[in-house]
């Protein structure tokens, strides 16, 4: 996968699939990750998606599936995240691990026990269209969408302008 140390990469417009040592790991970093499917990543003594330690991570329009480790998604020591416009499910054995700090989430799909805080929040199936065969799409009647925000930055303004419906999905 991705190995970033003390760097602030900026990960766009990719996949990151079928890794067995987990699919990205930052110490030290300020990472943005934007339109990114982490999928089917595993790890035998570790984490399949994410692990990050002293880091910043934002994590912005993903899909985060089906990765599994001693953590499944996210792992996080002395990290702030940051989770906007993204689906997190299947993950196994959890999705999100904290040893410190509470994550901002909002406008996201969330796969667990309880429903995360945050504004426009969710815990339904996606239903993806073909996720077996890498195919993330959502399935007509998914509650993603029209469920996210426009308004990435905060600011009161759409940073997000191409989107059909009622809201970007």
């Amino acid at each position: 996968g991705i190995y970033s140390s003390y760097s602030s990469p900026v990960i766009s417009n990719c996949r990151i699939i079928s890794n067995i040592n987990g699919a990205c790991y930052f110490v030290g970093s300020q990472a943005t990750l934007d339109h990114v499917v982490i999928a089917s990543n595993s790890s035998e003594n570790g984490v399949g998606g994410i692990d990050a330690i002293f880091s910043h991570i934002s994590l912005i329009n993903n899909t985060l599936t089906d990765n599994s480790g001693n953590v499944g998604i996210i792992s996080l020591e002395n990290t702030e995240l940051t989770i906007l416009n993204s689906i997190i499910w299947n993950n196994i054995p959890e999705s999100i691990q904290l040893s410190s700090g509470i994550p901002i989430i909002s406008y996201s799909d969330l796969q667990g026990d309880t429903l995360w805080e945050g504004e426009g929040n969710i815990n339904l199936d996606p239903l993806f269209t073909d996720p077996e065969n890498g195919d993330f799409t959502l399935q007509a009647g998914s509650p993603c969408i029209d469920a996210c925000t426009a308004d990435t930055d905060g600011d009161g303004y759409e940073d997000i302008t191409d989107y059909c419906g009622t809201a970007p999905d």
